[in-house]
Formats: C-alpha cells, structure tokens, sequence
C-alpha cells in the first residue's frame, strides 16, 4: 500500500494486514482493533480517512496497469494469431494439411473444426435469437420518483465522501 500520509492514532499495520480482511469479500474484520486504539475519534477517523484515500489512490494505479497489460496481451494474441494464419497457410500450400509435425520443443496438428457463418442475420428465425433483458435504471429512477413503480424502491442515505 501506497503510503502518502503518516498516520497518528492507529496503527497501520492494522489495514495493510491481508488477515485482518475476509479473503472473499474484502470485508474489514477487527473493527474492535479500531475502537481501541488510542485517540479521538475524529483522529481516529482522519486516520482511516486517509488509508481509503490511499487504497483508492492504489486501485486507481492498479486498474491503470491492468489497462497497459490488457492492451499487451491483446497485442500479443493479434501477433500470435496472425503467425498461426502464416503458419497454417504455407503447411496448405505445401501439401502438408494433414500431416502432423513435431519435435521436442512443439507439435503442430490439424483437426477438424465446424464454425457457424452468419451470412445475413435478417433471414435467421427467430429460435436462434437470444433476448437478454437489462433493467433500464435511468429509466425505473425517473419513473420511481413520479409514481411507484412494483418491483422496486428508492432508498435514499448518506454516502461517505473521502478526497
């Protein structure tokens, strides 16, 4: 974890400890650890003010690598698949679409693969369509604050802002 900020009232080995959240669903697990500690709250809740501001600050670097790797791998699977083409082009120009080649270090087979062509989705029936239905939430808010709408409510509550 990031450290920007010192922290005075708690420890901070109390939030970088992985034991002290569910592995599951990250869920806080010693809030106890927390109320003990010394200090005011207000002190105690700048503190941990300032830990969410760092995770945050952390998950936004994260999500920012996770991006620059996708778009590697993307790349690489696009130069992977096209010397694949290559590869498999040349074997059939070279009578060898059938043969198996290998060594030690690879084997390069063939096997039979049957592949749908759509060749014009208007003529296809209407059994091999699939409908999936997404709740409009622009939509129920708009509707739910005319009228009640079964099915579904607003709940309205504070919201902590940590900058």
């Amino acid at each position: 974890m990031t450290r920007l900020f010192e922290l005075v009232a708690i420890k901070r080995e109390i939030f970088e400890d992985e034991t002290n959240y569910d592995s599951e669903t990250g869920e806080f697990l010693c809030e106890a650890d927390l109320k003990s500690a010394d200090g005011s709250i207000e002190q105690k809740a700048l503190d941990t003010g300032v830990v969410i501001a760092e995770m945050g600050a952390e998950g936004k670097a994260l999500r920012d690598q996770a991006r620059v790797l996708l778009a590697r791998a993307k790349s690489v699977e696009s130069k992977q698949e096209s010397l694949k083409s290559y590869l498999s082009r040349n074997l059939i120009e070279a009578g060898m679409e059938s043969e198996r080649v290998q060594d030690s270090r690879v084997s390069l087979n063939w096997r039979k693969v049957t592949k749908v062509q759509i060749t014009n989705e208007e003529l296809l029936p209407p059994t091999v369509w699939q409908v999936k239905r997404v709740v409009d939430k622009t939509q129920l808010l708009k509707d739910l604050k005319l009228e009640a709408v079964p099915g579904a409510e607003l709940d309205t509550y504070q919201s902590l802002s940590v900058k």
